[in-house]
């Protein structure tokens, strides 16, 4: 066999080992991708380690109300800004809506969506190639979790829904893409993370009360406490204390 036969059968060789490699590593990729399967969009343990929230939302095409065959949309406008909003945690489980002058979170609404990506599944994977994923639109929402070095612990990109509204495209800490069962809201208006209340106090605080009535000329009612622990009794003698 002459040094020309021989150059080819190594080149054909290395070929088919490096094309066996590649198959292999792929099938390993697909393999570890797939493990990841059913597993949750944010395990409660990082919570627990996450000291910094940020959300960040695309305005989309939203149904608000849905009522006697009639539907209402919130349509945003073409250039409208991507909302974001960064929530904080302050003294253990107190957490403030850092980005709109550091106000109390409503726990309620925190609570609700961190339950739902909780709940949330990877079902599919799509790819892990960034150039397969230009279709995905995954700008359209995107969940950060930080812990109190400011390390990303967890990052979520939300792409558009695929095969109905509780079905969307999802990328997990910037690397691959599944299709994700899970009924979260994204939302990004910081004013929406506000607890909605105008001020906190305990009701035993208040020294005085007035009470008006929609007839201008009619006087307010007037209550006051004679100190802490005592009942609002109105000033006017003519009212009866009860």
């Amino acid at each position: 066999m002459n040094l020309r036969v021989w150059i080819i059968v190594v080149v054909v060789l290395a070929c088919l080992e490096g094309w066996a490699w590649r198959k292999d590593r792929v099938r390993q990729q697909l393999s570890g991708n797939s493990s990841l399967i059913d597993t949750a969009l944010l395990e409660p343990t990082l919570l627990e380690k996450t000291h910094r929230i940020v959300i960040r939302e695309k305005p989309q095409v939203k149904v608000v109300s849905r009522e006697e065959g009639f539907e209402v949309r919130a349509i945003p406008e073409k250039d409208a800004p991507i909302r974001e909003t960064i929530l904080e945690r302050r003294d253990g489980d107190q957490w403030v809506v850092a980005n709109y002058f550091g106000l109390d979170v409503d726990k309620n609404w925190l609570g609700q969506t961190m339950s739902d990506l909780s709940q949330g599944r990877l079902v599919r994977f799509v790819a892990s190639d960034p150039s397969l994923m230009s279709d995905l639109e995954l700008d359209i929402g995107q969940v950060r979790f930080e812990d109190e070095n400011g390390r990303i612990i967890r990052r979520l990109d939300f792409g558009r829904k695929d095969g109905g509204a509780s079905y969307q495209f999802v990328r997990v800490n910037e690397a691959d893409a599944f299709v994700t069962k899970h009924e979260t809201e994204i939302v990004g208006d910081p004013t929406s993370w506000v607890v909605g209340r105008v001020l906190s106090f305990d009701l035993g605080e208040v020294r005085e009360m007035e009470i008006p009535f929609t007839d201008a000329g009619e006087k307010p009612v007037i209550l006051k406490r004679a100190a802490a622990g005592s009942p609002l009794i109105p000033t006017e003698q003519t009212l009866p204390a009860e």
